[in-house]
């Protein structure tokens, strides 16, 4: 009789032990869970913007430009956001990306939903923006890392692919009279 309170005991000791291990595992990935919920996310990308002015009804007030853009889709704050990659890069009807203030010195703070934009290019025709000649000698790709923080110190860092020629198939609604 005593071996068996003995053996329910052994048994009962493991079983807690390994339940707690396993609350503990689930723990440690709940947070983890929660804490990718809740953190800045910071992305950049190009925005591009065609039209007429709200102004005019004319087709001659058509105006496009394509802005840099960048944003922070997470829910929490990020800090310090710097920016590594090649800016020399100069779009057609453009200005080189090294010229953008914010990349130069980087962002200190961007809260959640917040964008930061800089016009790069801008022409009333959308073909001059848009001039796969301009990018015969030169790829119209660049790659930009961005490297930010968290409130809690958790360093993070993203790569994107920007294609300056990515939005070629968005051409002008053009229309004739005839």
């Amino acid at each position: 009789m005593e071996l068996i309170i003995v053996f329910a005991t052994v048994v009962i000791a493991i079983a807690t032990v390994y339940y707690a291990w396993q609350t503990h595992k689930l723990l440690k990935e709940t947070r983890r869970s929660v804490d990718e919920m809740n953190r800045p996310e910071v992305v950049v990308f190009l925005n591009f913007v065609d039209g007429i002015t709200q102004e005019s009804d004319s087709s001659e007030d058509y105006y496009c430009k394509l802005s840099f853009c960048v944003r922070n889709v997470g829910t929490r704050v990020a800090r310090k956001v710097r920016f590594e990659g090649d800016f020399s890069f100069q779009p057609a009807k453009g200005s080189s990306l090294s010229r953008i203030e914010f990349i130069k010195k980087g962002i200190e703070i961007l809260p959640p939903g917040i964008d930061v934009v800089q016009v790069v290019s801008h022409s009333n025709n959308f073909f001059e923006i848009y001039d796969p000649d301009y990018y015969q000698d030169k790829s119209s790709k660049v790659e930009i890392s961005v490297e930010y923080l968290s409130s809690g110190g958790t360093l993070y860092n993203d790569l994107f692919a920007l294609d300056f020629l990515q939005l070629l198939e968005k051409q002008p609604k053009v229309t004739t009279n005839e």
